[in-house]
């Protein structure tokens, strides 16, 4: 009995004291600390550019307060002692250059109207006018992201500091708060059609970066005493600068190098190609079995488009070589091969002048002199013009943007790019394929190629070419494998398709 009496004691004890040991492990919600929800959830009516500068900032304030222990940093607003005044232009120009060069994004916060600033200047709530600043703060992200260089290995020495270097910060008319121009006496609310210039070192070249509206605040909140300008617009590249920029022109030019560069172009190297009928080269493919036989008898009166004498051809500037020499091959075509050749190559700093010497074994044996202007990001054909000004890099950035590249580097599947080297634009004019392709030539296989539709200014570089849609398979550190030339749309010019036999890549 004494036993029972004890054990059931000893049970209602336990039961007591479960509760009491449960709530002890389970913190209550009102201490716990759950992680903090995604901005664009929390706040929809933020527009993306906004959201994103807020996760930005967020993520900033927690990692610039984490230490070794793994702790995050204290979410409080930190201090704005670093937000000094910036009351010339001068100063704020100088601001907006370093917090670019050095990635500090700290400065680059501060470069921009004070929301609450702006909300006492324009009479607008304080969550608003914060909203506004960050839209334009995150609508300025294409400039800020532009100076990232990247990978450290293709970082120049010293990165944008020892490239650039600030020239000035013009601003535009002052005008009031309303708009018009001030008059004399009244005071200056704001500035529109600023410019920020960056001089790039040891040339005479400037690049502009637009600032199309920048306020002077009277009395700053957290300086009072010191008047102060700030951004209060997007802020905006020139095309020379964007040009510039995606061009690589401001990486290490050891990555021109052969042993780094994607198309190894160094005098000697050369690529040889069998060309044939697409419809022959697929029968070749598939087996002996599968190649039918011509017919033994045909109508002399018919012949094939691309058979019929010169004098009975319908006149065409866009008639291809494959049309314009009688003398057929057996194989059908006027030339059976082509060689590609680098015949010279000459330097200019970030940059180089690359020609290369195209032959056929034609009748005519046909060659044609292409020059190209490589880059570390793009190769673009180099015309007569452009061969005289190739040590005048003001004038290539202007050249530049009005051409379309031949090749992009690095090559992204699904991505296609038009004149300037740009993406997204309805005239896209060449075309990266969604997958890659292992291709088997007789010089060997490729594997993990590319291929890359469109003709564009090839037209220009290569009679054989024009009129003509083709898809080039190119292979990162070999060059193009393969070359498939479509049929012309009227089906006068059949496919050809040009596969690489031999090549030789002088060793770097």
């Amino acid at each position: 009995m004494t036993h029972k009496r004890c054990r059931s004691t000893l049970l209602l004890i336990l039961l007591l004291a479960l509760p009491a040991c449960s709530d002890a492990q389970d913190p209550s919600p009102s201490n716990a600390s759950p992680l903090q929800p995604l901005i664009y959830t929390e706040r929809p009516d933020l527009s993306p550019e906004a959201a994103a500068v807020r996760e930005r900032r967020l993520m900033r304030h927690l990692l610039d307060g984490s230490n070794a222990s793994g702790n995050w940093g204290s979410l409080e607003k930190r201090s704005q002692t670093r937000r000094q005044p910036m009351s010339t232009a001068e100063a704020l120009g100088q601001a907006m250059f370093t917090a670019l060069v050095e990635r500090d994004e700290d400065l680059w916060d501060s470069v921009f109207v004070a929301p609450a600033d702006y909300a006492g200047m324009v009479h607008l709530e304080l969550d608003r006018s914060r909203k506004f600043v960050d839209d334009i703060q995150g609508k300025s992200g294409e400039v800020w992201r532009s100076f990232e260089v990247g990978r450290a290995s293709e970082a120049p020495e010293g990165g944008f500091a020892g490239l650039l270097e600030f020239h000035s910060l013009e601003l535009g008319e002052g005008r009031t708060l309303d708009g018009p121009i001030a008059e004399e006496g009244e005071p200056i609310a704001q500035h529109w059609g600023n410019v920020l210039r960056l001089r790039l070192k040891g040339s005479d070249v400037i690049f502009e970066l637009r600032v199309p509206k920048i306020l002077r605040i009277a009395h700053p909140r957290h300086h009072p005493n010191q008047p102060g300008l700030g951004v209060a617009s997007a802020v905006q590249m020139s095309s020379q600068l964007e040009v510039y920029l995606r061009a690589g022109l401001h990486l290490k030019p050891q990555l021109l190098e052969t042993r780094e560069y994607p198309y190894p172009l160094a005098v000697g190297n050369f690529w040889r190609y069998r060309r044939s009928l697409q419809d022959a080269a697929k029968a070749a493919e598939a087996g002996p079995d599968s190649i039918k036989q011509a017919p033994t008898q045909q109508d002399p009166t018919k012949q094939a488009p691309s058979e019929q004498a010169p004098s009975e051809q319908a006149p065409s500037e866009q008639a291809s070589p494959e049309d314009a020499n009688p003398a057929l091959s057996a194989s059908g075509l006027r030339a059976t091969e082509t060689l590609l050749e680098v015949t010279s190559v000459d330097r200019y700093g970030s940059w180089r002048l690359v020609t290369l010497r195209r032959s056929y074994n034609d009748e005519k044996l046909t060659t044609i002199d292409q020059h190209w202007l490589v880059l570390p990001r793009r190769i673009y054909r180099c015309s007569s013009v452009c061969r005289v000004h190739a040590d005048d890099l003001g004038w290539l950035l202007s050249y530049l943007d009005r051409q379309t590249p031949l090749f992009r580097f690095p090559m992204r599947l699904d991505e296609g790019w038009g004149e300037g080297g740009q993406s997204g634009e309805d005239d896209e004019v060449f075309q990266v394929a969604g997958d890659w392709h292992d291709i088997l030539v007789p010089a060997g296989s490729y594997a993990n190629t590319v291929a890359i539709e469109g003709t564009g200014p090839l037209e220009a570089i290569d009679r054989y070419y024009r009129g003509r849609g083709q898809t080039r398979y190119f292979s990162h550190g070999r060059g193009v494998v393969q070359r498939v030339i479509h049929a012309s749309t009227d089906g006068d010019q059949p496919a050809v398709v040009e596969k690489l036999i031999e090549s030789r890549i002088m060793p770097r």
